[in-house]
């Protein structure tokens, strides 16, 4: 059950990440940069929205996208970060203390822009097993200053004590 706040932000129930994932996917927003902090990622693999896929396209216009996550010991954690790994576009960061949850959509036309923050890891049974509980914030009226703060926040946690760099972006000029 997916529960509407207000036009800016909605209660997700129902695989809040899938949810997040689903919409980035499938409304092609104009993105300037893509936020993910999740303490375990997955290659996603079996899902509709697998990481390769996620990377593949914004790989295609050098989309940067920043990652902060803990430092894999599980087979599916090093997995996932592996697929990240392979791109030039996405910074991997690793923080032992990490546990939130935060995906962040941050577009030009910030109307566009979108957030979840809530439970779900960027795995398996994040996407598909788990119950989870997120909230989604659009860019509407007072969900843009939502989402900025969120999206300044995830940026800010990259230079957190104890955090360290597992692969830089390498800067590209954007298409």
């Amino acid at each position: 059950m997916n529960i509407p706040v207000h036009q800016f932000a909605q209660i997700v129930t129902e695989s809040p990440v899938e949810v997040f994932l689903r919409k980035l996917f499938i409304s092609k927003p104009s993105l300037d940069m893509l936020v993910i902090v999740s303490p375990f990622i997955g290659s996603l693999a079996g899902t509709r929205f697998e990481l390769r896929e996620l990377c593949e396209r914004l790989s295609r216009t050098n989309t940067p996208v920043y990652v902060l996550t803990r430092e894999p010991v599980e087979v599916y954690h090093r997995e996932g970060v592996d697929v990240l790994l392979q791109y030039d576009n996405v910074e991997v960061r690793y923080n032992p203390a990490i546990h939130a949850k935060l995906y962040v959509c941050w577009t030009r036309d910030r109307a566009e822009a979108f957030a979840l923050f809530g439970s779900g890891n960027l795995t398996y049974p994040g996407v598909k097993g788990n119950i989870e509980l997120g909230m989604m914030v659009f860019g509407k009226g007072p969900g843009r200053d939502l989402i900025s703060r969120l999206y300044k926040w995830g940026l800010e946690l990259r230079t957190l004590a104890g955090t360290k760099v597992a692969k830089s972006r390498k800067l590209v000029r954007r298409i």
